[in-house]
């Protein structure tokens, strides 16, 4: 990761967060989410790595905005490269994914009221017969709304619809 603190005149020194990716992917891995918390100052990365352990989701954080790395959790193992999405608020983290390991592509789900030092809570956003990729999210205190895109059945990876659910964490 690298800070630029004047809109790209001039950066940081880069940061390393996970050194763990053994792939060969580069930029055709899927992009990774980010999510700074103004209210912490803590910022939370979500991403897709072919780590020595094995390919999945992981999750890492920041907790004195991108100086160091706290060491990465895994969200979900799998082999399928995987779009992910982060938000926070305060010690509350959730992650929305791709599963890697559905049949039907669904989105699941993870949940933190530690910053992310681990993940208490863990389960699937969309019912097994809606298809559902690209997932976002937001965290609105207790509040969490998830979006994702439906493929279009001309086969395109990601269709116009887009669908939505929302709930209250407690």
């Amino acid at each position: 990761m690298q800070h630029s603190p004047d809109a790209g005149s001039t950066w940081d020194p880069a940061v390393e967060v996970d050194s763990r990716d053994k792939g060969r992917r580069g930029c055709d891995r899927p992009a990774p989410g980010i999510y700074y918390d103004p209210l912490s100052g803590y910022l939370h990365l979500v991403y897709f790595i072919e780590g020595s352990e094995g390919a999945g989701v992981f999750f890492a954080h920041s907790m004195d905005k991108g100086k160091t790395y706290h060491a990465p959790v895994a969200i979900v193992y799998g082999n399928v490269p995987s779009d992910a999405s982060v938000a926070g608020n305060g010690d509350s983290v959730v992650v929305v994914f791709e599963d890697p390991n559905a049949t039907t592509p669904r989105i699941g789900i993870a949940l933190s009221r530690s910053a992310g030092h681990i993940f208490e809570e863990r389960g699937q956003v969309t019912p097994d017969d809606v298809q559902a990729v690209a997932p976002w999210v937001a965290l609105d205190h207790g509040k969490i709304t998830v979006w994702w895109k439906t493929p279009d059945r001309s086969g395109s990876q990601y269709g116009d619809r887009v669908g939505t659910r929302a709930g209250l964490w407690r």
